[in-house]
């Protein structure tokens, strides 16, 4: 859901908000995800760039100085593949200022994004994303998880249309979640307000 994420951002400002708006991608690892981002750019009538090295990122980033938010598209890793995060890290080592999210699926289980947090520190990311909130019932474990980071998260996605299913994270969105789910009766509710947190 990560490139998909990135191209709702990207309509938000550029078709709903009317922003100078171009995109960029550093994931040549499958052919997939370049496309998609062609299909998305030709919709929203807006310029993609594809970078295979930092050179060409930063200058991507120079021919589109003029916009008001550009979107750069990474390759989807696991955790484990603790070389190839650190290759990609180095293609960051850029002179650009960037807003960095790690985007993580609200499906995956508590301990699973405590290891994923830790092995992508290497990268300069400041909040995350949330997606996948459409697929779980409990969202105990996303919730947990930003309890005790010190980044805060800035979107959420409900589902897979583009702009539509993405909005802005906030505590109150994270507060209705928990009162939704603990009215559902899917488990006690006087030991699920003290799971809340919990680490």
């Amino acid at each position: 859901g990560k490139t998909t994420t990135l191209a709702k951002m990207a309509a938000r400002e550029a078709i709903e908000k009317k922003k100078k708006t171009a995109m960029i991608t550093v994931d040549t690892y499958r052919i997939a995800a370049v496309a998609q981002l062609q299909a998305y750019a030709r919709i929203m009538d807006i310029p993609l760039e594809v970078a295979v090295s930092s050179g060409e990122l930063e200058r991507a980033i120079h021919n589109h100085r003029h916009c008001d938010y550009i979107f750069i598209d990474t390759a989807g890793m696991s955790p484990k593949t603790g070389e190839a995060i650190a290759e990609l890290g180095k293609m960051f080592c850029i002179p650009e200022e960037i807003h960095g999210y790690l985007v993580l699926s609200a499906t995956t289980r508590y301990e699973n994004l405590i290891f994923a947090d830790s092995k992508f520190q290497v990268f300069p990311f400041k909040s995350y994303i949330f997606t996948k909130l459409d697929e779980t019932r409990d969202p105990a474990a996303m919730i947990n998880f930003l309890i005790g980071r010190e980044r805060p998260a800035s979107f959420f996605t409900t589902g897979q249309r583009v702009p539509e299913d993405i909005e802005l994270a906030s505590k109150r969105r994270l507060a209705s979640m928990i009162l939704s789910h603990m009215r559902r009766g899917d488990e006690n509710p006087a030991h699920e307000v003290f799971g809340y947190g919990s680490s």
